[in-house]
């Protein structure tokens, strides 16, 4: 089967290909990352520190350095690069694996299957381009709203070259950020086309004896766990929200909770096709076993009863039928284990433990201060 190449995901983004290449070497692409979303930050820093605005002390005033919402926000963005360039590389070991638990089509009729659905990953579509275009126009105009409104703070109207500025970023990061959540999108719909095309056509070789205790389907947990990370740096943002302002509002409780559901939704949904098909392998495979044991197990009876005495073959292959049955009563009918499993647990509860355990240090220390 042919190898498929980095590139060959994203080569219809140019600005994915900006960042992430394989064309160029990593030191490149720090080099543009570092001074596309950090060269805005640090001339705030110089502005924020001739200002004197680094640090406010008047109550209800959020200096930049006291501002732990923006100083993340300049990460959220490269730190998505990088969760993009995982997912990337875990969808590549995907489809190479492809073959090891495919059966029933050739090699050539499997490259051109993949290659069918990562043309529907590149593919340019005028409504992709809408939809960008109104995520971008949307957001920006939320971001606008929420800077001009916000009062006492160091990038607020009052400091109106500031404001301009982290405008400008805001606008750099959510062009970017648009480009990255589409693609992850288009690769997680071609996962669940490709799965569900070579399910329905019976082409996927479910092991139910698999060591890997996932139906010999690891890389597809390990891919599916890849799209949950991409929430992770929101479940932070939403975190340093909080932290800058201080205040526990039902709409923060009710993001917290719609990121963790999200999270649940990223981890199972590209996995239902597959959920599907093993569970119904395993009621076929438990079948097999059971029909085959009742008939060795009839006729190790007649053997009995026609006190024939070779007999000790057919109690041990019925004895090892059973031993079989027993172990495949334990396959999973969803593939991943339990390390996967306490991987998605940790992202999935991880933020919503952190915030717990900083509003109870906060109580805590304001009862003994």
């Amino acid at each position: 089967m042919e190898k498929v190449k980095f590139n060959e995901i994203i080569k219809s983004n140019e600005i994915l290909l900006f960042f992430l290449s394989t064309e160029k070497t990593n030191k490149i692409k720090t080099i543009r990352v570092l001074i596309l979303f950090l060269i805005i930050p640090i001339i705030l820093l110089f502005l924020s520190n001739y200002k004197k605005t680094l640090f406010l002390d008047n109550d209800g005033y959020v200096g930049m350095l006291d501002d732990k919402l923006f100083l993340f926000t300049v990460f959220l963005v490269p730190s998505l690069i990088l969760i993009l360039n995982l997912i990337i590389k875990r969808f590549i070991s995907f489809l190479e694996e492809l073959p090891n638990f495919t059966k029933g089509i050739s090699d050539i009729n499997l490259n051109n299957l993949i290659t069918k659905h990562l043309y529907f990953i590149n593919k340019k579509r005028t409504s992709l381009i809408i939809v960008k275009s109104l995520l971008f126009i949307y957001f920006i105009f939320a971001n606008t709203k929420a800077l001009y409104t916000r009062k006492g703070a160091w990038n607020s109207p009052d400091f109106l070259l500031e404001f301009i500025l982290t405008l400008i970023l805001v606008a750099i990061i959510l062009f970017v950020l648009t480009q990255i959540l589409i693609k992850l999108v288009l690769i997680i719909l071609a996962q669940i086309k490709l799965t569900t095309e070579l399910s329905h056509n019976n082409f996927l070789d479910i092991k139910p004896l698999s060591l890997d205790k996932s139906g010999s389907l690891s890389s597809l947990s390990e891919l599916s766990l890849s799209f949950t990370y991409i929430l992770i740096p929101f479940m932070f943002l939403a975190i340093t929200h909080y932290l800058t302002w201080g205040t526990f509002t039902i709409g923060f409780a009710a993001g917290i909770i719609l990121l963790s559901l999200s999270t649940i939704f990223l981890f199972f949904f590209p996995l239902g096709t597959v959920h599907t098909l093993m569970k119904k392998s395993k009621k076929q495979f438990l079948k097999e076993i059971d029909d085959d044991y009742i008939s060795f197990s009839d006729k190790l009876l007649k053997d009995i009863k026609s006190d024939k005495k070779d007999i000790n073959e057919t109690k041990e292959y019925c004895d090892t039928i059973k031993q079989i049955y027993e172990k495949a009563k334990d396959m999973p009918v969803w593939p991943f284990d339990i390390k996967i499993m306490l991987k998605f647990i940790t992202v999935v509860l991880g933020p919503i433990v952190l915030v717990l355990l900083e509003i109870f240090l906060s109580k805590l220390f304001e009862y003994i201060f």
